[in-house]
Order: structure tokens, then C-alpha cells, then sequence
């Protein structure tokens, strides 16, 4: 069993560490979100070129919040589409999201009082945290105010960074030299990040897929975790009936009242 990033496994074909001739089985994880990434060209490399049997030969399983037409072309050559199994849920992110390992919690704060309300939740955790936010700019405001408070922080904003350059701008923060690691949501799709103790959504998510995806950024290889979600008075309405009905039924997260009335 191989398990590997793209731009991590062509390094290794490359070296001759490791060899794809024997694959019978090939598994991609949020395809979507590797295609998102810019990945594409690595996946064609690695498949084609590098001696891996033909789909034929092969099965070809994969995981995805979405299926664009760039990755149905992208299958089209990879896999064998005569055989596809589809395997779908009215709501595929609420199993994601129904974890005992990590508790889910909701705050009120405008755009007056988000950061006070964020410097208090990263102060709540003795541990590692990520800050999530939507676009570069807002990344760069929450890292800045972090930074003035004494936080030491690592920032990850670029989608088409190359693997080296990712895992140098990630070390300061996978090793524990920084505490806090402020993302965009494109950028930390793919991170692995096991022992992160806390996420904050800083900006709300737009759907719940995406928090399901932030979700999966704490509470994993047998660790407990946190996530905590900002609200304010212009979050979407339609989210926050999902996430009130998603806080019911976890069994370890508490319903606050206010959120009923904004749901």
C-alpha cells in the first residue's frame, strides 16, 4: 500500500525509490479538489508515463465533493468509464461531519469583534490551531493582527505553490515552531495536519461541504480536536439551519439559543 501526494510520488519515481508497474488498484482522494489545485498535469504523468497499467488492468476508485466536466474529461482517459459506479448522498458532508473526536462549537461576532473573539479561541488552546479564511487578503489581515498580539503564525494563501515551496512555507507550523496556521480555504485542502487541536472559521463557510472539508483538518490519527465557527448577522441563512441541525445531532457539541433564533 502506497500512500502519497502527487508532487511527493514523482519525486520518488523520479529518484527510482518507488515504482507504479505493479498498481491493481488506484485510489484518488478529493479528485476534485487535486484538479483545484493544479495537479492535473502530475496525475497525467503518473499514470500514463510512468509504466502504471492500463485501466484495463486496473480499478480506478475516487473520492469527490463534485464532479466538473474537467475531471469527467480527466476519467475519461484514466479510467474505465463503461464500468463507473456512482456512490451519492442528498447530504454526503453530514457523515464527515458526525465525529466523536471532535467537538463542534458556534460564536456570535460581527466584523467589529471577530478578532477579539478569534485572539480568545486561539489563547482557549494550548495546542496547535488552524484559521480559516475565504480570499488572500482577509489570510493576511488575520495573520498581521495575530502577529501584533505576539501569536507566531505560518501563512498559507497560494493554490499554485510547487510541493517544496508549500512544505516550506507549512515546516514552521507542522513542527511546532509556530502555533497558529492562518489558510485560505484552497490552500489547506490538502493538508495533513494530525495533531492540530483547534480550527476556526473565521470566515463562515459557504457550504457545508466546506466545512465538513475544515472539519477534517482537526480530530484525526486518534486525537481529539475542535472546531469553532464565527457567525455574524449576515451569515447565510440557509447554512446556519444546516449547521443547527448538524450541532443536534452531534453528540458532544452544545446548541446555543441565539443560534436557534438566527436559524
Amino acid at each position: 500500500l502506497l500512500l502519497a501526494t502527487p508532487g511527493r510520488l514523482l519525486e520518488l519515481l523520479e529518484k527510482g525509490a518507488v515504482t507504479v508497474q505493479g498498481v491493481r488498484m488506484l485510489g484518488l482522494a478529493g479528485a476534485d479538489a487535486l484538479l483545484d489545485l493544479g495537479f492535473e498535469r502530475h496525475l497525467r504523468r503518473i499514470i500514463c508515463d510512468e509504466g502504471m497499467p492500463p485501466a484495463q488492468e486496473r480499478q480506478t476508485l475516487l473520492t469527490c465533493a463534485s464532479l466538473p466536466a474537467s475531471l469527467l474529461s480527466l476519467l475519461s482517459e484514466l479510467a474505465r468509464l463503461s464500468h463507473m459506479v456512482l456512490l451519492t448522498s442528498a447530504k454526503p458532508w453530514r457523515a464527515q461531519c458526525l465525529r466523536d473526536s471532535v467537538k463542534q462549537e458556534v460564536y456570535y461576532a460581527d466584523e467589529l469583534t471577530k478578532q477579539a473573539a478569534l485572539l480568545r479561541l486561539i489563547k482557549s488552546s494550548d495546542g496547535l490551531s488552524i484559521v480559516v479564511t475565504h480570499a488572500r487578503r482577509s489570510c493576511e489581515l488575520v495573520s498581521y493582527f495575530l502577529t501584533g498580539e505576539g501569536v507566531s503564525v505560518a501563512t498559507l494563501h497560494s493554490e499554485k505553490l510547487k510541493p517544496r515551496e508549500r512544505d516550506a512555507l507549512l515546516q514552521p507550523f507542522l513542527s511546532g515552531a509556530s502555533r497558529v496556521l492562518v489558510g485560505t480555504e484552497g490552500a489547506l485542502r490538502t493538508l495533513d495536519s494530525p495533531h492540530a487541536q483547534l480550527v476556526v472559521n473565521f470566515d463562515f463557510p459557504p457550504t457545508m461541504q466546506d466545512y465538513a472539508q475544515r472539519m477534517s483538518l482537526t480530530g484525526n490519527s486518534g486525537h481529539t480536536g475542535r472546531i469553532a465557527t464565527l457567525v455574524s448577522d449576515s451569515s447565510d441563512r440557509g447554512m446556519l439551519v444546516e449547521l443547527l441541525d448538524l450541532l443536534r445531532l452531534s453528540g458532544n457539541s452544545d446548541v446555543p439559543r441565539w443560534l436557534e433564533g438566527m436559524a
